[in-house]
């Protein structure tokens, strides 16, 4: 589920991940630095911002032969909040996970991270003043809040035809 705003509460809803149309491959990804720009993102970022509620997820480093994924989580918390924007197209709920520039850790896999929004962003990210929710949330995560383990292999199955990560 997915956490947004409704008439000025916070609610968890079941979405899809991904803005898709029947004949289009889904975008899954939003890039922070370009989302005001889009036609396709810019209304439901200035809108429609969410949290995204994980224990974790998994990247694959695309630099390596065979791709070899790994498991990131928090040092120090058990769930973590990614940040989000999210539409209804055609009756469905769907969302889309921000990514920002990689922090150290990260940049040895991967040129993009999720967007991790700090608790007490929370409430700036969901309905705070757009601009400054850019400003301070969709920057790099601290990489020594951070762990990064390889994992195995057999992964595979669960990466989407984009090559990017897989939330859990």
């Amino acid at each position: 589920g997915v956490i947004h705003l409704s008439h000025r509460n916070r609610v968890l809803t079941p979405m899809k991940w991904g803005f898709g149309a029947r004949d289009r491959v889904p975008v899954i990804n939003a890039w922070a630095e370009g989302m005001l720009d889009s036609d396709l993102l810019a209304r439901h970022v200035r809108e429609k911002r969410c949290l995204i509620p994980v224990r974790g997820y998994y990247e694959w480093d695309t630099r390596s032969k065979p791709r070899q994924p790994y498991c990131l989580r928090m040092k120090d918390q058990p769930t973590f909040a990614l940040a989000g924007i999210w539409r209804e197209f055609v009756g469905q709920k769907q969302f889309v996970v921000v990514t920002v520039r990689p922090n150290p850790l990260i940049q040895r896999i991967h040129d993009r991270m999720p967007c991790l929004v700090a608790e007490e962003d929370f409430g700036l990210w969901l309905e705070g003043n757009c601009d400054e929710a850019i400003a301070k949330v969709c920057v790099p995560f601290p990489a020594e809040a951070m762990t990064m383990a390889a994992v195995t292999r057999d992964l595979e199955h669960l990466k989407p035809e984009s090559e990017q990560g897989v939330l859990f």
